[in-house]
């Protein structure tokens, strides 16, 4: 298939998706939805596990967070949002008079511009819209193909040309069966026509976000398309598995199908090969743990098919933890659009309908586990702390380094702190620069084309490809750093010490350094 160029985006407001996506509900939502821990700055008190998480996942109480770590500069150049007590905070979730909960209150930060802040509530919205009681596999499929709506490019110039990639036979992760093994993975390739032909042997494999359960390859062709004008290189962008129809490890044999396709593609199938040095490997929210899991996979198991490290890999609010033991996940929900948690049936029925009898089907498996199921991606909770679905609990190799690895979190979403303790604690003397930008959410460059704070996280996303990319990189020149990014004139940047990431974490007395 020749490559062609897209059609312009259809102009989809997200308030209007907002009311399409709630079309996607078998009943409407009458239920309550979450109310969020305290908000960071109160007095110190103990927290207890969520209601949602049972007792068989380990929760570490969290200490109490402050809204800003120890001061980076004076205070009359900060944002007045970073004061001894925040400005907002939620209001009472249920209705004077009234014995009907509302919907949890959404705090706009004063430092978004009012169309970040309107496309945020409007996300928000439509995932309170689908994440309740009622949620069922109909409704999750119905919301995918709503997602697809308005799916073209972004960025002028841009081509998209599909493709298939073959999985990788005889591959088995964990108790996969042989079959799961088999068949083609829906992909496309995404193009700049006018900058494509600078770099004719680099290549970006981009895996997409969704909680493992939504979007596609179509839903971020507003990031691809940027991604593949900015950083100067074709991007790969493939379809892998999604629960609950399909679990762990299926999405991460994909992931490992489409990174062999690139490096060490089949014989006879004449299609191109690209050094590892030259692939970087992206990802946002479920795709960025996806994209670290490939990671851990290649480092501990690559050799063995002939898979090396990519030359490097830039992620996006990646999602490290499924077991949600930090503390930012309770705290930044006053803030975040993401939900607390999955609600529906599918958690809590025996899923043989959707996913293979294997599965199920074994003398040593803990049904009863199966009753208090917090996430679709994986068949019990008994895997959320496996490396491979949750990378926070990984442990770093001093034989086997990681390659240079670039993380972006904003400063007020869920998932900030597990990415600290990731970079900074868990992989100590890996070669990873973590960027928190202020006030953000969770993987706020979506909204690139609408916010100039956005646009320059995904500008430096683009530029640590171009520097990897380049000739004569040096893996060994890339040091580790934690930078705070601020949203003012210029977007300046300034290191965060030690002392500030523990402020973050809640930690005290701690003596380690970056």
């Amino acid at each position: 298939m020749s490559a062609t160029p897209a059609p312009p985006a259809k102009a989809w407001s997200l308030p209007a998706l907002a009311r399409a996506f709630s079309l996607a509900r078998t009943q409407p939502d009458e239920g309550p939805a979450h109310t969020h821990a305290h908000a960071r700055h109160q007095h110190p008190h103990p927290h207890a596990a969520p209601a949602d998480v049972p007792p068989a996942v380990s929760m570490p109480t969290p200490n109490p967070l402050r809204q800003s770590p120890v001061p980076l500069q004076p205070a009359s150049a900060r944002s007045s949002s970073f004061s001894a007590e925040p400005r907002h905070r939620l209001r009472s979730s249920s209705v004077p008079g009234s014995s009907r909960p509302r919907r949890s209150e959404f705090t706009r930060h004063p430092s978004w511009s009012p169309v970040m802040a309107h496309s945020l509530h409007a996300i928000r919205a439509i995932l309170e819209s689908i994440n309740n009681d009622s949620l069922d596999l109909k409704t999750i499929q119905r919301t995918r193909s709503f997602a697809n709506l308005g799916s073209a490019p972004s960025i002028l110039n841009t081509s998209v040309q599909k493709d298939y990639i073959p999985r990788l036979e005889g591959i088995l992760i964990d108790d996969m069966a042989e079959e799961d093994s088999l068949g083609l993975i829906k992909s496309e390739w995404v193009e700049n026509q006018s900058v494509a032909s600078k770099n004719p042997e680099k290549v970006i494999l981009y895996l997409h976000g969704g909680a493992y359960i939504l979007c596609s390859r179509k839903t971020h062709r507003g990031i691809t398309s940027k991604i593949a004008k900015l950083a100067e290189c074709k991007v790969l962008v493939i379809d892998y598995r999604l629960a609950p129809e399909h679990v762990f490890p299926l999405a991460l044999h994909d992931a490992i199908s489409a990174y062999s396709f690139l490096t060490n593609p089949p014989p006879k199938s004449n299609c191109k090969t690209y050094a590892p040095e030259n692939v970087v490997v992206m990802g946002d929210s479920a795709g960025g743990g996806l994209a670290m899991a490939l990671l851990l996979w290649l480092r501990d198991h690559g050799s063995s098919i002939n898979l090396q490290m990519p030359g490097g890999a830039g992620l996006l609010s990646p999602w490290l933890d499924l077991t949600h033991s930090m503390a930012s996940f309770q705290h930044n929900g006053k803030w975040d659009y993401l939900p607390r948690g999955l609600k529906g049936k599918l958690l809590n029925e025996n899923r043989s309908q959707y996913v293979r009898q294997i599965f199920f089907i074994s003398s040593t498996m803990n049904h009863s586990s199966l009753t208090s199921r917090i996430h679709q991606y994986t068949k019990d909770n008994s895997y959320l702390k496996n490396p491979l679905v949750s990378p926070l609990f990984a442990v770093e190799s001093e034989t086997a380094p990681m390659c240079p690895i670039l993380i972006q979190i904003g400063e007020n979403e869920r998932l900030r702190d597990e990415n600290l303790m990731f970079a900074t604690k868990v992989f100590a003397s890996s070669p990873i620069q973590l960027e928190i930008f202020e006030s953000m959410v969770h993987v706020f460059q979506l909204f690139n084309q609408v916010d100039s704070f956005a646009d320059a996280a995904m500008q430096r996303l683009c530029a640590f490809s171009r520097t990897v990319h380049s000739d004569g990189f040096v893996k060994d020149s890339f040091g580790r750093k934690v930078v705070y990014v601020f949203n003012k004139d210029g977007y300046p940047s300034e290191p965060l010490s030690q002392d500030d990431v523990d402020g973050y974490l809640g930690l005290e007395n701690s003596n380690s350094s970056m």
